[in-house]
């Protein structure tokens, strides 16, 4: 299944020209799946990997019951003429509710029709014990199709918190968890490895807004598999392809966290930072002056540590899901493993033209609370380019 992200287009494709046609279509509807004429849909392109603010290229109106189309050149959409990243995005945003929908392409079938743009009001609100209520974006009942290919099984729907801190990104948090899925051939041995998705509560659990005073709001993602009409130039073919459709809602929720972090303030051997951007409440990434998968901490005070919480992780794309961490507090050491993630709605994210990490959120609760040290040390199976922050908890 070829994932619309991942695929950059090449002048050397077979009979590529420049004035290829790719037809993208879709459909606008309420909130209850009628057609909205009159609604306008942008067609925006960047010469990189960041999606936004870019480049208006067409906008039509809806018609017909909320249809739109859009004969977009290759030469528009593709990198015909220059190596890189150029990424071509369709949305239109919503008056009353706020929200806004589109979908995000680096390569393009030669024709596609997208899943429906829906209105979305949430209404979401979190209670004391951090438990989240909202409408999802897809009415209950809608039915999501099974998947061809590895990634995923079968569409699915994400929904995610996000808190940000003085407008920076402070922590996300899901209603599903990805975990590795292997096929079974008849004995011989595995045939296919790829992600399951596993729904969960969406919950704030404490830790992850510490002490601060955060504003939510309510995202979404729909990872689909549609039907292409195609086998012309390039990655024009006949297969299932995925289709991320993305949805962000203008409801903000303002909420105080309670809970202080034993490693604020907490000094990092190895970095020649005082104080330690890796500790310091700020949720900027940092990026690290060399890849490593080893942070050792000196806590301002001895702590029986329980549940680590890792902000912004980014490593290099291909790392595994399953995590495994070595906790070392004084004498006492710990190994634990962590077979699922969160399902991340920008799980990639570029730093340039060339370069790409993986994006991960994580509380891992230890199943004991470690020895009263100030000397923590912690090694992960993954190589950490940037981090946000790491926190630590009784």
């Amino acid at each position: 299944m070829k994932r619309a992200w991942f695929f950059v287009l090449l002048a050397a494709g077979c009979g590529a020209s420049p004035d290829d046609l790719f037809v993208i279509g879709g459909r606008v509807v309420s909130r209850l799946g009628a057609g909205l004429d009159g609604v306008p849909v942008t067609v925006t392109r960047t010469l990189s990997a960041e999606c936004g603010d870019g480049q208006q290229l067409h906008q039509q109106r809806t018609a017909d019951g909320g249809l739109f189309s859009f004969d977009l050149l290759r030469v528009e959409v593709s990198p015909f003429y220059r190596g890189g990243f150029m990424c071509t995005r369709l949305g239109t945003g919503f008056e009353a509710s706020g929200t806004t929908v589109w979908s995000d392409f680096y390569a393009f079938p030669n024709a596609l029709t997208l899943p429906d743009f829906n209105d979305w009001s949430p209404g979401f609100s979190v209670a004391a014990d951090g438990g989240v209520q909202f409408e999802p974006v897809v009415p209950e009942g809608t039915s999501l199709e099974p998947c061809a290919g590895n990634f995923p099984a079968r569409e699915t729907v994400v929904h995610a918190i996000r808190a940000r801190v003085d407008g920076g990104l402070w922590w996300e948090q899901s209603d599903h968890q990805s975990a590795l899925r292997v096929s079974d051939d008849g004995g011989v041995g595995p045939s296919a490895v790829g992600l399951s998705y596993l729904p969960v509560p969406l919950e704030l659990p404490p830790e992850v807004l510490e002490d601060r005073a955060v504003e939510l709001n309510l995202e979404a993602q729909r990872l689909g598999c549609v039907k292409v009409a195609g086998n012309g130039a390039g990655p024009g073919l006949a297969e299932p392809y995925e289709v991320v459709t993305r949805w962000s809602s203008t409801e903000k929720v303002l909420a105080q966290g309670h809970t202080v972090p034993v490693s604020r303030g907490a000094r990092c051997l190895g970095l020649s930072f005082n104080p330690c951007p890796l500790t310091d409440g700020s949720p900027a990434p940092f990026e690290l002056p060399e890849t490593t998968n080893n942070l050792r901490l000196r806590l301002p005070y001895p702590a029986a540590v329980r549940v680590i919480v890792l902000r912004g992780a980014e490593v290099e794309t291909g790392a595994s899901s399953r995590l495994q961490l070595t906790i070392r507090s004084g004498d006492d050491t710990l190994t634990v493993q962590d077979d699922t993630s969160q399902v991340a709605l920008d799980s990639i994210v570029f730093i340039d033209a060339e370069r790409a990490l993986q994006r991960d959120w994580r509380r891992i609760v230890l199943p004991r609370p470690m020895q009263y040290s100030d000397d923590i040390e912690l090694e992960l199976n993954r190589n950490f380019v940037r981090l946000g922050e790491v926190s630590l908890f009784e």
